[in-house]
């Protein structure tokens, strides 16, 4: 679904929460990129066109933003991108600040902790073929390697035919 420039702009969509009376909350859900569709509870990205509803009022919207998003997001990426500080000394892992995003597949990982590998994280969450991690496969790949030992094997045994 093409973006919808009407609702690009973040005051554009909380005006389209005006009469929301659903137990979300309706800042956060424009925070996240969506906007309020008229139809029940029913919200929609202005990026990617996802559609979201039946949300509870302790529901995350970035985070079920994220692990809905099936395809590159690109209020996600950029919202990714805004909140990489390559000066900073600690990372801000503080609210949306923790959203990190797969360039190739547009995964994307949040809440992760200091002892998980973001590498594992990418390869245990990746549901889809990823540029990334074909291209880093491949690197590890020794092309060079020495022909396997095969001294014990039975003479013969390794004819072809």
């Amino acid at each position: 679904m093409p973006e919808s420039n009407d609702f690009k702009e973040l005051d554009n969509r909380i005006r389209s929460f005006v009469n929301w009376s659903y137990l979300s909350d309706s800042s956060k859900l424009a925070n996240a990129g969506f906007y309020a569709t008229g139809y029940h509870d029913l919200v929609r990205c202005y990026a990617c066109g996802l559609g979201l509803r039946y949300l509870n009022a302790d529901d995350d919207p970035l985070s079920e933003h994220i692990k809905n998003c099936t395809s590159s997001c690109a209020f996600l990426n950029e919202l990714a991108g805004e909140h990489q500080d390559l000066n900073a000394e600690e990372p801000d892992i503080s609210g949306y600040h923790d959203l990190v995003r797969c360039y190739a597949c547009g995964l994307g990982l949040r809440y992760l902790n200091a002892d998980d590998d973001p590498l594992s994280e990418h390869i245990k969450n990746c549901t889809s073929s990823c540029a990334f991690l074909n291209e880093l496969a491949g690197e590890h790949q020794d092309l060079n390697a020495e022909e396997p030992d095969i001294s014990g094997t039975i003479e013969g045994e390794l004819d072809t035919f």
